[in-house]
């Protein structure tokens, strides 16, 4: 069964960012192994495919960080996505500081990236892939550039959360408006940021 999605206020990751899945994704953003984006993307199937969602996108990375790396980890995570999915993969978002936020501390995280939506997203669902989240900084503005640009409901998505984050588990089984008992942690946005 798919679900219309209502108020988002939450990021789903498909695990810690420990052990295996955190070599997966450095393997991925700094060993160049781009084939590890489609067992990554896999990971969030399971979740995106609870919900009606009209595109996918991702949290873009710094000008600099694709310059180097000559992809953004992000946006092949994302596409695995849709091509499982069978749904449109789109660049909705365009990030407009040069500032990464790996390397940053807490208090500089929480301040985020500023993130400009494109406008083909009028009264769309969209979901927003991302690699690791810490914060969450970065994938609430995207949400937020988003929802600026007309979008009616926003699912956030992550490989991985750290131990710090502020997430829910996908590995739980979600169902809108429901509470599961020992289920994901579900805290709304802005609670401890």
């Amino acid at each position: 069964m798919r679900h219309a999605l209502a108020c988002m206020q939450f990021v789903f990751a498909a695990g810690e960012y420990a052990g295996e899945l955190k070599s997966d994704v450095l393997r991925l953003k700094n060993g160049n192994d781009r084939r590890i984006a489609i067992k990554l993307g896999r990971m969030l199937v399971p979740v995106v495919a609870n919900w009606s969602v009209d595109f996918i996108t991702w949290a873009p990375t710094t000008r600099g960080r694709r310059r180097t790396r000559g992809f953004d980890h992000a946006e092949l995570i994302a596409r695995a996505v849709g091509k499982d999915l069978g749904v449109r993969t789109l660049p909705l978002l365009r990030r407009e500081d040069a500032i990464a936020q790996q390397g940053r501390n807490r208090a500089e995280r929480l301040l985020g990236p500023v993130m400009v939506a494109r406008p083909r997203v009028f009264a769309k669902c969209v979901v927003v892939v991302d690699d690791v989240v810490t914060t969450g900084a970065t994938l609430f503005a995207c949400e937020s550039a988003l929802r600026h640009a007309g979008a009616s409901d926003v699912l956030l998505v992550a490989v991985a959360r750290t131990h710090s984050s502020i997430v829910c588990d996908t590995k739980d089984e979600y169902l809108p408006n429901k509470q599961v008992g020992n289920g994901p942690r579900r805290v709304p946005r802005g609670a401890q940021r």
